[in-house]
């Protein structure tokens, strides 16, 4: 049943935060106006992207506009944030075992229940923290630098 304008504003007389949603901490949010942005609530301020580009702090205000992330959503935001930070086989160190993660790190998958996001040899990205990128160099590089062969 739909309720008519009048009885809107009727209600919202009553109570001016009758139709305002309230964001559940701890869960993934989509904005409904922009694309690409994707929100973790922790408090008022959340982390995630707003209109593609990465943030620490994406504060949300008016909660009319978000809606729950699907795991695929979440997932997708963090496949396309992972490739533009640089993210490569053998070139990070995983949250979870401390070594360097050797795996195809894009076979990727969303753990809702811990908010980690996971390669086959370890995890990528945990509670908003990236893993650490290492600086690489090819074996060439490592041989003109260093002025030796490596066999």
């Amino acid at each position: 049943m739909e309720i008519t304008k009048e009885q809107e504003e009727r209600i919202l007389l009553l109570d001016p935060n009758f139709f305002k949603k309230e964001l559940e901490v701890g869960k993934w949010y989509k904005h409904t106006k922009y694309n690409n942005t994707i929100c973790f609530k922790i408090s008022n301020i959340g982390y995630g992207t707003w209109e593609g580009k990465w943030s620490k702090e994406v504060i949300v205000v008016d909660t009319s506009n978000w809606t729950l992330a699907t795991n695929q959503e979440v997932e997708n935001a963090l496949i396309i944030e992972a490739k533009k930070r640089g993210y490569t086989k053998g070139n990070f160190i995983s949250f979870t075992s401390g070594e360097i993660a050797n795996g195809n790190n894009y076979e990727i998958v969303y753990d809702n229940n811990n908010n980690e996001f996971w390669n086959k040899n370890g995890c990528v990205f945990r509670k908003g923290k990236w893993a650490e990128i290492l600086e690489t160099i090819t074996k060439a590089e490592a041989e003109k630098l260093l002025n030796k062969i490596i066999i």
